[in-house]
């Protein structure tokens, strides 16, 4: 997939995203659906086919940081053989917080800083199966 076809694929769900999901001639979208969800299964497929290292991507998959308690929900997540490598947070309307995305990105980057080294645990969203490592 190159660069170009991945944003023709975004227009193509903005587009797709005005209409109602099950056709009646009666039924009317007011706001369209909400794309995030699949812009970040296209980004996933876009990195897959791009990338040069072999990854395995997650895709909204929450991870548990052992010994913190606590739980991060990153887009996508990069691994290289069970050490995660890389966080991606996509992010298509600004609009519920234009004013305060700066703050929110040094929020995000302090919370990410304070997982660096330490183990994770996460759930297959398919299989359910746990693994564990460590976040480089």
């Amino acid at each position: 997939m190159t660069s170009t076809q991945f944003t023709e694929k975004v227009i193509e769900l903005y587009s797709q995203a005005r209409y109602s999901s099950y056709y009646h001639p009666k039924i009317r979208r007011g706001r369209s659906h909400t794309i995030s969800a699949r812009v970040e299964d296209l980004l996933a497929a876009f990195l897959g086919f791009n990338l040069m290292k072999d990854f395995d991507i997650y895709v909204d998959q929450p991870i548990t940081i052992i010994g913190l308690k606590k739980q991060l929900y990153p887009d996508i997540i990069l691994s290289e053989q069970g050490v995660l490598k890389s966080f991606i947070d996509v992010k298509m309307d600004l609009g519920w917080k234009r004013d305060g995305f700066v703050k929110f990105c040094f929020d995000k980057d302090r919370e990410i800083q304070s997982t660096l080294s330490r183990k994770y645990s996460l759930k297959d969203g398919l299989t359910k199966t746990v693994s564990t490592g460590h976040i480089s």
